[in-house]
């Protein structure tokens, strides 16, 4: 298995690879090398860019809380 994709992150860490994503903020370069070191992100001349695993993890990270989500409503729902 590839680490960038079981990785765990923090839910800080999802925020901000998701800023990066939408070009909110260009964090710290030492933020970044943990994602770096696991292949999530990409240091280029301008900064930095989420890497093609990046996008893979922010994906299945999506799926993973909607999913959470759908559950606590089917659950919410079964007990009234």
């Amino acid at each position: 298995m590839v680490p960038g994709l079981v990785a765990p992150l923090s839910p800080r860490e999802i925020s901000q690879l998701r800023h990066l994503q939408q070009g909110k903020s260009q964090p710290d370069p030492t933020g970044f090398r943990r994602f770096i070191t696991l292949g999530l992100v990409d240091e280029r001349s301008g900064g930095f860019a989420i890497a093609e695993l990046g996008w893979l993890r922010l994906h299945a990270e999506l799926k993973a809380e909607s999913a959470n989500r759908g559950r606590g409503r089917a659950s919410t729902g079964a007990d009234q």
